[in-house]
């Protein structure tokens, strides 16, 4: 079995960005909005992490579809990583 823990979302507008999360998570999800530092907001259930808003890559590099996001996956097994590990390899 594996579950999303959380997820980090890139952007080039944080203000738009924030506000809408803040807006959609707040009133419907009751998370919690946290600004870490500037350019990353964190999102919290019941103090765990769901969602990360950042406003810059951490290679310094433009963002694409694949730089600035990120899934953090909780997994129950070795072999699942080993699997998920070896999937991702083979899909390029």
């Amino acid at each position: 079995m594996a579950t999303i823990l959380a997820s980090v979302l890139g952007t080039d507008n944080m203000d738009t960005s924030v506000n809408f999360y803040d807006q959609t998570f707040g009133n419907s999800l009751d998370w919690e909005s946290i600004a870490i530092m500037e350019g990353i907001q964190l999102y919290t259930e019941d103090g765990a992490p769901k969602l990360c808003i950042m406003g810059m890559t951490l290679n310094g590099e433009p963002r694409t579809i694949a730089n600035g996001s990120q899934l953090i996956l909780i997994v129950d097994s070795d072999e699942l990583v080993d699997k998920l590990h070896a999937s991702a390899i083979e899909s390029g």
